[in-house]
């Protein structure tokens, strides 16, 4: 039976049905449909996918229709274990350990500092 569920009720082995505006809510497989999807990380760039073809959570459909198959729970997608490490990184346990660190050996780990700052920018541009 088809309708509106919340996401915590979604389940790996789900079928979910999309339209065009829709933002894909797990990895799965389409099963059924064509569509075109802007990547979760590629803003303005379309990816044509049909039946057999991989979408990953955080895609959206541009234009078209997908029935897919969830390959796994919300929280286990690509897109959440992704949000969850940069929010670790941006944590200020690692921030403190990050400028101990630093201290320590002669400002040298302002290296890793510098990226951790920019994927914090672009993760929150994406709303992670």
């Amino acid at each position: 039976r088809w309708g509106w569920q919340p996401l915590r009720a979604l389940r790996a082995g789900d079928r979910v049905r999309l339209v065009a505006g829709d933002v894909v809510p797990v990895d799965g497989c389409a099963v059924s449909g064509t569509a075109r999807l802007v990547p979760a990380a590629q803003h303005g760039v379309l990816r044509p996918v049909k039946a057999g073809e991989h979408v990953a959570s955080g895609e959206q459909l541009h234009d078209g229709a997908l029935e897919i198959h969830a390959e796994s729970d919300p929280n286990a997608s690509r897109l959440a274990r992704l949000r969850r490490q940069v929010q670790h990184a941006m944590s200020p346990q690692v921030h403190q350990v990050v400028s101990d660190h630093g201290a320590h050996h002669g400002g040298q780990i302002t290296t890793l500092k510098q990226p951790i700052q920019q994927i914090a920018r672009r993760a929150r541009f994406f709303g992670l």
